[in-house]
């Protein structure tokens, strides 16, 4: 029998020692359980007599542990509110990031079909007096000329052609690009 009280006495003195310690939910439910069952033991049981004394203890003891318990079951709710409002944030700052993901993306294709826009006008632009240079130097090559003036035209028929096969490729490698940029 003393140690039954000893043992209670124990754990009343484990709960009230708990305070800000972490413990989990389950093993401070099980620990309040635990030391009800064995006070009412006691007092039911073991002393085999239930004085006004005994009772007031019990009703005391279970009174105090139902403190205890919504004790830790307000920290829990607070806890998981701290942690409902952490999520809600979260999610906020996803959608945020997210939006602005969407936002650079409809950016990213405009600057794009404004690029391929833009090559799409210069090409007109550069190759149609390109081709008329190389074109019409041709044909003056064609002609009689005096050495000076041949070697001048055939300069300017050379780097022409040149510079048109510099924009080709450059055409190419902007078609290979919007290939690339269009299969994403």
């Amino acid at each position: 029998m003393k140690q039954f009280k000893m043992l209670t006495n124990r754990c009343v003195h484990l709960i009230l020692n708990i305070g800000d310690f972490n413990f989990s939910i389950l093993s401070s439910f099980l620990l309040i359980i635990t030391a009800t069952l064995i006070e009412i033991i006691t007092v039911f049981t073991l002393d085999k007599k239930t004085d006004e004394f005994n009772l007031l203890r019990l009703i005391f003891f279970i009174s105090f542990t139902v403190v205890v318990t919504l004790y830790f079951l307000s920290k829990v709710i607070k806890k998981v509110e701290q942690s409902r409002q952490s999520l809600s944030r979260l999610i906020d700052q996803f959608e945020i990031m997210r939006a602005r993901d969407f936002f650079h993306q409809d950016a990213l294709k405009k600057i794009n079909r404004d690029q391929d826009r833009f090559i799409s006008t210069i090409s007109h632009e550069l190759l149609t007096p390109l081709s008329g240079i190389v074109g019409l130097s041709h044909i003056l090559l064609d002609t009689e000329l005096n050495p000076d003036r041949t070697q001048y035209l055939r300069t300017i028929y050379i780097n022409a052609f040149t510079l048109i096969h510099i924009f080709n490729d450059i055409m190419n490698i902007n078609k290979i690009e919007a290939g690339h940029n269009g299969a994403r």
